[in-house]
């Protein structure tokens, strides 16, 4: 989220300024930056940081206070956004996901696709990196969709998009909205 200033951050950003325009209490839980305060407003958004850190795609960090700031907020939130089911947010949320009681919506913004595919591929070292990551997403998808499912809408960008057609090839396409 800002100050990051990536296509997904800037997205996030201008849905909640405007749900804050309509009158919404909005609150992003989202990285530590260095140079930002744990806690601040901007625009309207509350944003509150938290450390983590991604290993090797293994988010570490204070998991622990990120599940209680979210447990202590309960019963204001109506709705719950994530983004991105392999962000931090989503996982360290899916261990608390049955005590919140808000309708929680999982935003997809694509995702690296389960297939190898070789005509997109250009040169060795991209190729080894493909042969790596994309058993390893397809595990982590397998091993996380019990909490995926949980979530009362997934959005997704476009029907044209990766994360819809693997949760198309999954037959989850009741609760997508494109």
């Amino acid at each position: 989220y800002w100050p990051s200033a990536g296509g997904v951050q800037i997205v996030t950003k201008y849905l909640c300024e405007e749900l804050v325009s309509r009158g919404h209490s909005v609150t992003v839980l989202t990285s530590l930056v260095d140079d930002r305060p744990r806690e601040e407003s901007h625009n309207g958004v509350q944003i509150i940081r938290f450390y983590e850190k991604d290993i090797f795609k293994i988010h570490t960090g204070d998991k622990g206070n990120f599940q209680n700031t979210l447990l202590e907020m309960k019963d204001e939130i109506d709705c719950l956004v994530t983004v991105c089911a392999q962000s931090f947010a989503s996982e360290w949320m899916w261990g608390i996901m049955d005590w919140l009681p808000c309708k929680k919506v999982l935003y997809m913004h694509g995702m690296r696709s389960p297939h190898l595919n070789i005509k997109k591929i250009s040169g060795i070292k991209k190729f080894l990196k493909e042969l790596l990551l994309v058993p390893w997403w397809r595990l982590y998808f397998k091993r996380n969709w019990k909490y995926i499912i949980k979530y009362d809408s997934v959005v997704h960008l476009f029907k044209n998009d990766t994360s819809y057609n693997y949760f198309v090839e999954k037959g989850y396409i009741n609760k997508v909205v494109t």
